[in-house]
């Protein structure tokens, strides 16, 4: 699993300079403290949780990018299902890259 997910992030940093944003874009390939997520939370613009899996059970980020009032772009998972609520911001299907309305 850990190899899959360090393919993941590579593939990101590819396709990030593929498309000409990697000076708009950070990886950061470490945990990162509550003090440092939220300064980076506090500073963006827009959060994305691009899980493959349907299954992710929980995301802590997503909670506190909520909470912080932050637009989210997500694919549809467990924990992202329990604060969307119809009318708001827009999901990725994990099997397409063409935009839904909250569902």
């Amino acid at each position: 699993m850990r190899e899959q997910g360090e393919s993941y992030r590579l593939s990101l940093e590819l396709l990030a300079e593929k498309n000409g944003v990697q000076k708009n874009v950070i990886f950061y390939n470490r945990f990162v403290e509550q003090a440092e997520l939220n300064e980076f939370i506090g500073a963006a613009d827009l959060y994305l949780t691009p899980y493959v899996n349907e299954n992710q059970i929980t995301s802590g980020s997503l909670a506190f990018c909520f909470g912080a009032g932050k637009a989210v772009v997500s694919t549809p998972y467990c924990t992202r299902r329990s604060f969307w609520r119809s009318s708001e911001g827009c999901w990725f299907p994990s099997t397409t890259r063409r935009p839904s309305p909250g569902k």
